[in-house]
């Protein structure tokens, strides 16, 4: 099975995945750490987390029940392509920690 990525911000290489890394600051914050705590960039960025968190629509009850029935009946198709896609799609959404 051969799957392409598209639209993706990193490049795949016989070492795998390599994200592109950005360390510039954000409007107004610093890339130190103070120590025994946490910068005012993480702050900040989980604090955007949190809003998005906070204003994501609730489940829709309708569509689980939709995909758990045809799981249950065997007849639920995965889509690799997509599925591949979206990993790395998170993966590149979520914070670098050195």
């Amino acid at each position: 099975m051969e799957i392409k990525l598209q639209n993706t911000v990193g490049s795949l290489s016989a070492g795998g995945l390599q994200k592109k890394q950005s360390r510039e600051p954000v409007a107004g914050g610093s890339l130190s750490t103070p120590i025994g705590g946490v910068s005012s960039q993480t702050s900040l960025l989980l604090s955007e987390i949190k809003q998005r968190l906070l204003s994501e629509p609730s489940i829709d009850e309708a569509k689980v029940a939709r995909i758990a029935g045809l799981v249950q009946s065997g007849s639920y198709q995965i889509d690799p392509q997509r599925a591949a896609e979206k990993l790395i799609a998170m993966e590149l959404m979520l914070p670098e920690f050195s």
